[in-house]
C-alpha cells in the first residue's frame, strides 16, 4: 500500500535494527504507551510476537527507503465487535510534524473500509498528546469521549483516554466532500 511519499508494507525480523533506532527514543514510545527498546533484540521481539500477529505495517519514506514509524489495525479492547478495530500509529521523532501519521494513516483507512470490510474505526489518545489529536482531527474521526483513568501504561502511571471513531459511513461521507 502506498501514497505520494509513503509506501506502507509488513514488518519483517530484517527491520529490528531500523526499528531499535526510533524505538530507543524514549519520546516516541510513551506517547503511544509503551517502553523505549533498549536492544536491537527487544525490537525484533516486537516485531515477531505483535507486528506480525496483527495489521500493523512499517511506514517507509520513498525519498530514501528508511523506515520512520509504524501504523495499523489491533482488535479494540474496550468494543467486542470483531467488525470495530482500533487504529494506532508512532512516527520517530525526527519525523514529527511532517504530516506523516496522518498520511500514513489515510491509506490504512482506505484498506480497512474499501477493500477488509470493517465498519467501525476506533482511535484513542492519552489526554495530553496534543500531536495525536491533530492527527485525528484532520483524519476526520468523531469525538465520542473522555475516558479517565482508563489506560496504565507500562511505567504504572494511570492516564485518561480521549476516544475517537469513524464508521464505514463516516468514510464514505468524507471522501465523497473530497472529490467535490
Amino acid at each position: 500500500m502506498e501514497s505520494e511519499r509513503l509506501l506502507l508494507r509488513p514488518f519483517s525480523l530484517d527491520d529490528a535494527e531500523a526499528l531499535y533506532q526510533l524505538a530507543k527514543d524514549e519520546e516516541v514510545g510513551i506517547n503511544a504507551g509503551w517502553e523505549k527498546h533498549t536492544s536491537v533484540e527487544m525490537s525484533k521481539e516486537v516485531i515477531e510476537n505483535i507486528f506480525m500477529k496483527s495489521e500493523q505495517y512499517a511506514i517507509i519514506l520513498k525519498e530514501d527507503s528508511k523506515i520512520i514509524g509504524a501504523v495499523g489495525l489491533v482488535p479494540d479492547p474496550k468494543r467486542e465487535n470483531p467488525d470495530v478495530k482500533m487504529l494506532g500509529y508512532w512516527i520517530g521523532k525526527a519525523y514529527w510534524r511532517n504530516g506523516y501519521a496522518t498520511e500514513a494513516s489515510n491509506i490504512v483507512l482506505e484498506d480497512a473500509f474499501e477493500n477488509k470490510g470493517y465498519e467501525r474505526i476506533s482511535v484513542y489518545h492519552y489526554a495530553y498528546n496534543e500531536g495525536s489529536k491533530a492527527v485525528i482531527e484532520k483524519l476526520g474521526f468523531v469525538y465520542e469521549g473522555y475516558q479517565h483513568q482508563s489506560s496504565k501504561r507500562y511505567d504504572g502511571v494511570v492516564l485518561d483516554d480521549v476516544l475517537y471513531s469513524m464508521s464505514k459511513e463516516d468514510y464514505q461521507k468524507r471522501k465523497e466532500a473530497e472529490r467535490k
